[in-house]
């Protein structure tokens, strides 16, 4: 989840978007190790392919964008993903 994944209804309702990265989880506990999404936005657990990471990767995300709303840039800013990866 990003903030460009996140858009406002006619009414003001929130909406999210953007579901190409979306799998379903089967049962609790279960767990992915793919590395995918957009850096400034991925979780720890998401970089670390032998833990793996679940439903507690989105409530980073939304932590992030709760920080990136606030102050203006993401917490994690770098010129290249390598090095936000670092800082992550």
């Amino acid at each position: 989840m990003k903030p460009g994944n996140i858009l406002l209804g006619t009414k003001l309702e929130v909406k999210i978007a953007d579901f190409g990265l979306a799998a379903k989880l089967k049962f609790i506990g279960e767990r992915r190790s793919t590395i995918c999404g957009t850096p400034n936005f991925m979780a720890p657990e998401q970089l670390d392919k032998k833990k793996g990471h679940s439903y507690e990767a989105d409530v980073w995300a939304l932590g992030i964008i709760i920080y990136s709303m606030l102050v203006g840039l993401p917490p994690f800013l770098a010129s290249d993903y390598k090095q936000v990866y670092n800082k992550v």
